[in-house]
């Protein structure tokens, strides 16, 4: 098999232990080099076509407006790690529709079974603790060391598995187990996606007649009751976001921008808890910086009218698969359910067999309003000028990593403080506007004792992330700074944000007392005996 298309199944095991999100950005570094690689490959594999005549269909014009809306907001943003990654997926979408390459739904159908097994192999292994899990909050993740990562990416892999022809016994009983790894790991979101594209399929193979569909459809309601059920407080938690996220739209239609979750949702969510509180009763909710929602989380940043640009591309690609027959009809659907309780374009290995299948499917429904001729010349160079755009992304994203991860490791120990500074000052410029960043850089400047610095930093930080802990201490920097009246505002809008944290209200009790506001002290008191029972 050409190892060019291997690449894209092989991301799903690059992983990496560590701190700063290590394992989901080193998903990324391997998408970039395996893309680098792929473009690479066209100028001395001969068996990629280059077509010298590309048709653009309306998917090619709606993923354009919506890359042109995402660079509209990326205009003079600094944090590279961050904001890159969406401009990678549209390359990699417009490189696809270029080679014009059809052949990924078998490539997919035969590689399934032993993608999926090698996972379902790394689960057992971490189950009986022989292999170690790559996130210590869970026993249980393979590569992805978050078990709802993996199962997103299985149940996409799951229809390629079932359909391919070969070793067909060997293929249920892998789907079997991998549903009950499901079981097993409460992944309700993929269940519910099994259980979806199962019934799309016998609908589409005409197995089950019209009373049969309507009973089918009365027991998967039923089976959906016993999924909430299962663990109300999560569904209710989803919910409230969602209600939250829907109502930053109203408010701003025109989107947030990039920061719109790592900064402002936090905050609107607090606000909005003190605006409606007969609703905040009635949900559970904790701070999140998502709204485990795809669709929702592209209008929030992106505004309604990146929503509909996607939306649009998401049912032209779906009808069109539908029309042609297409295997692709299922994978896609999987991955549209669970863009509807999840965040799947955080995982990288499932949005790039998401796009794979995407491209595939435009590319063979040849429906399309304009035709363009290409020279090989004008082609190569084009796949050439991707190459480089990859290549420099790469280069500074991996850069920039490098000497945060670098920086970190530096701060933990006295005698490497100083160093630990320099790694900061080196990739300061590409992450400078980058909240976490500021806020880790902030940290190791208050251990140096240069509390300006860090004061300064903490500001920064101010306008591109947002959570409890982090208003808890920009609140005491503005305290010791003579600021009460912002002080204040930082701890009630922390306090709001999750009402039932405990040491948020404690903190900001004990802030009242000592500026002398005794009332509203003992009002949050009050506030904090009800939570204790």
């Amino acid at each position: 098999m050409n190892i060019f298309y291997l690449l894209p199944l092989l991301l799903s095991f690059a992983a990496l232990p560590g701190d700063i999100n290590a394992n989901y950005y080193i998903k990324i570094f391997a998408f970039g080099l395996f893309f680098i690689f792929m473009c690479f490959s066209l100028f001395i594999k001969e068996k990629v076509n280059l077509n010298s005549c590309l048709s653009i269909s309306l998917a090619d014009v709606t993923i354009l407006l919506l890359g042109g809306a995402y660079l509209y907001y990326c205009m003079g943003a600094f944090n590279i790690l961050d904001h890159s990654l969406p401009i990678l997926y549209i390359l990699f979408y417009f490189f696809l529709r270029l080679i014009h390459e059809r052949n990924w739904n078998d490539i997919l159908m035969t590689l399934s079974p032993i993608i999926i097994s090698i996972h379902l192999i790394l689960c057992f292994l971490q189950y009986i603790s022989v292999f170690p899990n790559f996130n210590t909050f869970f026993r249980v993740g393979s590569s992805f060391g978050n078990p709802d990562m993996l199962s997103a990416y299985l149940v996409m892999l799951l229809p390629f598995c079932y359909l391919g022809n070969k070793w067909k016994r060997i293929r249920i009983m892998i789907v079997l187990i991998t549903v009950a790894l499901f079981f097993m790991l409460q992944s309700r979101t993929a269940i519910v996606a099994v259980v979806v594209i199962t019934f799309v399929y016998l609908i589409c193979q005409k197995m089950i007649a019209k009373k049969g569909i309507t009973i089918i459809l009365i027991l998967i309601l039923l089976a959906m009751i016993l999924l909430i059920c299962w663990y109300p407080k999560s569904v209710l938690g989803r919910f409230y976001i969602w209600i939250v996220a829907l109502s930053m739209i109203l408010n701003k239609p025109f989107g947030w921008g990039l920061y719109s979750f790592e900064k402002y949702y936090p905050e609107f969510q607090s606000r909005y808890t003190i605006e409606n509180p007969e609703v905040v009763s009635l949900l559970n909710y904790d701070v999140v910086h998502s709204s485990y929602n795809e669709f929702l989380n592209i209008g929030v940043t992106l505004g309604i009218i990146g929503l509909l640009f996607y939306s649009a591309f998401v049912i032209y690609v779906l009808i069109l698969a539908y029309r042609m027959k297409s295997p692709l009809l299922f994978p896609l659907l999987a991955y549209q359910i669970i863009s509807l309780f999840y965040f799947p374009f955080k995982i990288v290995p499932l949005t790039v067999l998401y796009i794979l299948c995407c491209a595939s499917v435009v590319s063979t429904g040849n429906l399309s309003f304009l035709r363009l001729s290409f020279s090989s010349k004008l082609k190569s160079f084009s796949l050439c000028g991707i190459g480089v755009i990859v290549f420099s992304g790469f280069i500074l994203s991996i850069y920039s990593y490098v000497y945060w991860q670098r920086a970190t490791e530096q701060s933990f120990s006295v005698e490497t403080y100083v160093n630990a500074s320099q790694s900061f000052r080196k990739c300061y410029p590409l992450l400078k506007n980058n909240g976490r960043f500021l806020i880790s850089y902030a940290e190791l400047q208050y251990k140096l004792g240069d509390r300006q610095k860090a004061f300064t930093l903490m500001h920064q930080a101010e306008s591109f992330f947002s959570d409890i802990l982090f208003l808890h201490n920009l609140a005491m920097i503005y305290e010791e700074e003579g600021n009460v009246i912002e002080a204040k505002k930082k701890l009630s809008i922390a306090s709001n944000m999750s009402p039932n944290n405990i040491q948020i209200l404690i903190a900001q009790m004990q802030f009242l007392r000592r500026i002398g506001e005794y009332d509203e002290a003992c009002q949050v008191n009050n506030l904090l005996l009800r939570r204790k029972k």
